[in-house]
């Protein structure tokens, strides 16, 4: 069973998704957020379903020194919304602080010098989800 990742935000939603082990997270694509929460949770349960997921690694954007930010409200509404979609669907929340800048680093250091729009929203999702597999993993 493969789990997806996602990295919310207002504009763009990055997508990854695990192996058929769990060990490791690949990205995939980018959801377009500015159609609306309603296309976006359609364009999330089609992937969901494409990849025959159970579970949803979700990262939440918490304030550098741990408090809970309006931008941890928006991603808990959504992810509600998600839920009343699809109530098997296990989420769970993974810690996302610095994965946007370290994503940044990554397209640097592979050469690409400019932001391209979702590129980093897709490297995001991927650390989120690596991080979860990471920790499942450690036993």
């Amino acid at each position: 069973m493969r789990i997806i990742g996602i990295d919310y935000g207002d504009s763009r939603i990055g997508v990854a998704v695990s192996d058929e082990n769990g060990k490791l997270a690949f990205d995939i694509c980018v959801v377009d957020a500015t159609l609306g929460r309603k296309h976006a949770v359609t364009e999330l349960i089609k992937i969901i379903e494409k990849y025959s997921a159970d579970t949803l690694v979700v990262g939440l954007p918490t304030n550098m020194n741990g408090t809970r930010g309006d931008r941890v409200v928006k991603t808990e509404k959504f992810t509600k919304a998600l839920k009343e979609v699809a109530p098997d669907l296990t989420i769970v929340f993974e810690d996302e602080r610095l994965t946007t800048k370290y994503a940044d680093r990554l397209m640097l250091e592979s050469g690409k010098h400019q932001k391209q729009k979702g590129v980093s929203d897709k490297l995001a999702a991927m650390i989120i989800l690596q991080g979860y597999l990471d920790k499942i993993n450690q036993s």
